[in-house]
């Protein structure tokens, strides 16, 4: 006679994950409570920053994540997803449940079917989806009853320019903004699909970011070094975003400012571009390469310059310090970035009137990570210590009882093989 098998069944769950995607755009935001998301491999990790615990959603297998959005509300993400077999799709998942709730794709008489941006509307209701270029069409999807659909032309009709970015209106369900290269228009409902807002094309503009200021001023972002003001789908003021301490609607405004070019103002080339325009309560922001400059609302049209918070730039090229999404909390007081490479870094979003500093330093975010691929691993038989070797030149000993990098030390050359002493 056999004996019962008494033995239990052990299962391993991972418990915390560190790495951060570079590759998916949209790879940090905030949820309602001190938690931050954030793509690692084939998971989506939430992460409780001041306990350190994490959970987490994953990725299908068959498919490769591309963009990720977070609703108004911050209850529910969106995840643009292509498929191994080239197929665009969003899945809508719930952040508390971590449960997927709808799939949305483009239909199939879309001229194209492949997805290039997503952006919730003002209500966390519906989805705004805009396909890739060539005959980019912008189409709304609404979570009600009927699950109702809104579809049109978001190209220019000379085929000049190209759409790649969205922007929800904050008040409007119906109405968005679209931007790119060379193109600029705000759309709203009509009844054969979407018409256009004003006069404003952009036809000689690079566009880079856009965000609501209000339910009817645009602020845009060019790859020269620019920032402009659109209201009611009129061009109104054009500033340099490097340069400017105040924002002034309430007039008439000069959208011809003459303004001094990024070369002659000390930029670099490569370091023109005016990234992450983002709106909060109390103001907005934006990115230029490594600094972050935050504005703060003074009355309805106007905003003042009230933090300037930099990345020191350290282990790497000045390069891979570019600042490529940002995230504001729900209380308004503390900002996330992600940088080119993997590394989250965190600071306050405004400087206190009892601090007298200009300038405020982004600080990491849980452990400074490898950037490159791991090559080499190393595990000490006496200690709780791990050393890892990367092909970014670094190896990095890490305590796994304390969950903490002790040691980071960069070579020259390239690391080969890597041993710990058993003590």
């Amino acid at each position: 006679m056999e004996k019962p098998n008494r033995s239990k069944q052990i299962s391993i769950v991972p418990k915390n994950a560190y790495g951060l995607r570079t590759d998916i755009l949209g790879n940090v935001h905030f949820t309602l409570k001190q938690e931050i998301i954030y793509p690692v491999a084939g998971v989506l990790t939430i992460h409780d920053y001041t306990t350190n615990k994490q959970k987490f959603l994953r990725f299908p297998q068959n498919s490769h994540p591309e963009r990720i959005v977070i609703s108004p509300n911050r209850k529910f993400i969106a995840v643009a997803e292509r498929t191994h077999d080239n197929k665009s799709m969003v899945n809508i998942y719930e952040i508390e449940t971590l449960r997927k709730r709808k799939t949305l794709q483009l239909p199939p008489d879309c001229p194209n079917t492949q997805i290039g941006n997503i952006c919730f509307t003002h209500d966390s209701r519906g989805v705004a989806v805009l396909s890739v270029e060539p005959d980019a069409f912008l189409s709304i999807f609404s979570f009600d009853k009927n699950d109702s659909l809104i579809i049109g032309r978001a190209s220019n009709s000379s085929q000049q320019g190209q759409a790649i970015y969205l922007s929800c209106n904050p008040s409007d369900a119906t109405i968005v903004a679209v931007g790119g290269f060379y193109m600029l228009k705000i759309m709203n409902r009509t009844d054969k699909g979407f018409g256009q807002i004003g006069t404003i094309k952009g036809d000689d503009l690079l566009i880079t970011s856009m965000t609501w200021l209000s339910s009817e001023v645009l602020a845009a972002g060019t790859a020269e070094s620019e920032i402009i003001f659109v209201e009611s789908g009129e061009l109104k003021i054009k500033q340099r975003a490097d340069e400017i301490e105040t924002v002034d609607l309430s007039g008439e405004g000069d959208p011809n400012l003459v303004t001094t070019p990024a070369e002659v103002a000390g930029l670099k080339h490569d370091h023109h571009d005016v990234l992450c325009l983002t709106q909060f309560e109390k103001g907005f922001l934006y990115a230029i390469h490594n600094v972050v400059h935050v504005f703060e609302r003074e009355t309805n049209y106007n905003f003042r310059k009230k933090s300037v918070i930099r990345i020191p730039i350290t282990l790497y090229e000045e390069e891979l310090y570019k600042i490529e999404n940002v995230a504001v909390n729900h209380e308004q007081d503390t900002i996330v970035v992600a940088t080119k490479h993997s590394q989250l870094y965190i600071g306050m979003l405004i400087v206190p009137e009892t601090l007298k500093i200009s300038e405020l330093v982004f600080q990491h975010l849980g452990e400074p990570l490898h950037i490159s691929g791991i090559i080499g691993m190393a595990v000490c038989s006496w200690k709780s210590i791990v050393m890892t070797a990367s092909r970014d030149l670094t190896i990095r000993v890490w305590n796994y009882e304390t969950m903490k990098v002790e040691l980071v030390k960069k070579y020259q050359i390239e690391i080969g093989v890597i041993a710990l002493h058993p003590s």
